[in-house]
């Protein structure tokens, strides 16, 4: 296994385990997803599917779910050979990291990311912390000090990098 660095590198490390094939870790080695890569692992998971008789009729880059067409497969054969052809592309792992490494580079845990949001648009106290999200997020009850927290935290949750204008 390569000696992996940076700031996904226990993430390599735990996607180059789960690989079972060349093809594979032939992404994974260098430490890093190219879009060229990506594109590739999205039609090796596409084209094993088709061999199959699935059809992705489309692929959601944001969380990586996709829609497909299973025409005369019975349902348990469609979830098998998805679950397959997943596998041999590495397009779950391969997926989330390339979606990570391409919207967190620095890989900051969602949860400070999350954090900083709320603080940025004045959604709680300049105060909170990371410590303090995790305490409240089980219940759900944090500490507003606006009467849009509760829109602000939705939004929030979609992109964390989410600024609210004026």
């Amino acid at each position: 296994m390569p000696s992996f660095s940076g700031p996904f590198a226990a993430e390599y490390q735990e996607a180059w385990q789960r690989s079972e094939t060349d093809a594979v870790r032939g992404v994974l080695q260098d430490g890093h997803i190219s879009d060229q890569e990506w594109s590739q692992v999205l039609q090796s998971l596409k084209d094993c599917l088709s061999s199959q008789g699935i059809t992705v009729t489309s692929y959601n880059e944001k969380d990586g779910s996709y829609e497909s067409n299973v025409g005369e497969v019975d349902g348990d054969s469609a979830n098998a050979s998805m679950g397959k052809c997943e596998v041999q592309s590495g397009e779950p792992w391969i997926g989330r990291l390339y979606r990570a490494q391409t919207s967190n580079p620095e890989n900051i845990p969602e949860t400070q990311l999350l954090t900083d949001c709320l603080v940025r648009n004045h959604a709680v106290p300049e105060s909170y912390t990371v410590e303090k999200y995790l305490e409240d997020a089980p219940t759900m009850k944090f500490p507003f000090i606006d009467e849009g927290g509760e829109q602000t935290f939705a939004l929030c949750n979609q992109d964390t990098s989410y600024t609210h204008t004026h």
